[in-house]
């Protein structure tokens, strides 16, 4: 059994050498109507609502890519990520677009070099179910935040179908995820007002193992679950479904500092 500050490095350096520069990044090739490409234009979608004209912190930001498609919507933004390789190709990625009110940097989310009441918007995407002290990076995420300021926090339910698959490949970083009731009760001891919790991905939706899910893991399921059902996926309506939410994998809770 691996220790919180093992699992921390291990998945640090697997990210850091074993994944290529197109692993780090948004899949820009994928088709609009692809389940995956719909949550990366809801996160956006987020980062439009809460962060225009703010100044921004993305924690796990990877290639940059939620900042810099979100260039003209924030007024400044910091990301931080803890894989110089990810950083470094950020900043070029930056300096090609012209965006130097953006900035990146190599930090540890637990322990963020910025002041107290930094930035208008703080959230982490596709990140936070790698990182196995979580509750600290929420800590700092709040304590970065100005008062009224909005966090976004995407965390994986350890309860799902999705982390069963997750544990059939030794070789994926290691896994972080926890219960639904474990993220409520980061979200009240931070003191934080949830605005909206909402939750996805009831099947893995990627995957060929273990071979009694497979039922479950073909493209067949995905097509259905990605299809609209008036103004959200299929997929997002069931698992607003109280029942169906406790065994959703992927939920995107947006909070309020108090």
């Amino acid at each position: 059994m691996f220790t919180p500050s093992e699992i921390e490095l291990f998945n640090q350096k697997k990210y850091e050498n074993e994944y290529s520069l197109e692993q780090l990044s948004i899949n820009p090739n994928l088709d609009r109507n692809n389940y995956f490409h719909k949550l990366v234009q809801i996160k956006l979608g987020l980062i439009q609502k809460y962060g225009l004209g703010k100044n921004v912190l993305d924690v796990g930001c990877g290639a940059g890519d939620y900042l810099l498609q979100s260039k003209n919507v924030v007024s400044s933004a910091v990301g931080i990520d803890y894989t110089q390789k990810a950083i470094t190709e950020a900043l070029r990625r930056r300096n090609q677009h012209e965006a130097m009110h953006l900035d990146f940097r190599v930090e540890n989310a637990r322990q963020m070099s910025f002041s107290e009441a930094t930035f208008d918007l703080a959230y982490a995407f596709s990140s936070l179910y790698y990182m196995p002290k979580v509750q600290e990076v929420v800590a700092q995420m709040v304590r970065v935040l100005r008062p009224k300021g909005v966090a976004i926090f995407e965390m994986g339910n350890t309860y799902s179908l999705n982390t069963i698959v997750c544990n059939a490949y030794p070789e994926l970083p290691q896994s972080c995820h926890i219960s639904t009731g474990r993220m409520a009760e980061m979200i009240r001891k931070a003191s934080l007002r949830v605005l909206s919790w909402r939750a996805f991905q009831i099947l893995p939706m990627w995957g060929e193992k273990p071979a009694w899910l497979r039922i479950f893991l073909g493209s067949r399921c995905k097509k259905i679950l990605e299809r609209n059902s008036g103004s959200i996926m299929l997929d997002e309506k069931i698992c607003s479904v109280p029942v169906m939410r406790a065994f959703a994998f992927r939920h995107i809770i947006i909070c309020q500092k108090v």
